[in-house]
């Protein structure tokens, strides 16, 4: 008796972790999540570490000139991102599964709460590496 139960519970913990294994690495959801919060609050960095090297390397460039910029330029920069809110729409796979196209939205209160909220839509490709998803692509719908 204590050895069906013995081997119960090691058939579950096996099962168990066969499952977890499966599951290696961030969803593509939580990547495209980071990295748009990442650039969002302007750590570019962060952001580009969530990208391909191509892509991470022109982001870089890209917005090499925002440090060079004034501290209080840089400060109404940091002001006007803090206050955006973003959402993930849509998953889509491509091809193979091994790119994906992931629909977000980004919204901006306005001022008076009686106008709607400013909306902008669009497009991240990624693609899988290994064991994670990299961003590859902005595309602007």
């Amino acid at each position: 008796m204590r050895s069906n139960v013995f081997l119960s519970i090691l058939a579950v913990a096996v099962l168990t972790s066969a499952i977890v294994s499966c599951q290696k690495g961030p969803k593509p959801e939580n990547t495209a999540e980071e990295f748009l919060n990442a650039y969002l609050s302007n750590d570019y960095a962060k952001a580009a570490s969530f990208c391909t090297p191509s892509l991470s390397g022109k982001l870089l460039e890209a917005v090499e000139e925002i440090e060079h910029l004034q501290q209080n330029m840089k400060d109404r920069i940091a002001k006007t991102t803090k206050h955006l809110t973003l959402k993930i729409d849509n998953v889509e796979k491509q091809g193979n599964g091994d790119t994906l196209l992931v629909s977000y939205s980004i919204h901006k209160p306005t001022p008076d709460s009686t106008l709607r909220q400013g909306i902008v839509q669009s497009v991240l490709s990624l693609v899988k590496e290994e064991e994670n998803w990299k961003v590859a692509a902005l595309n602007k719908l």
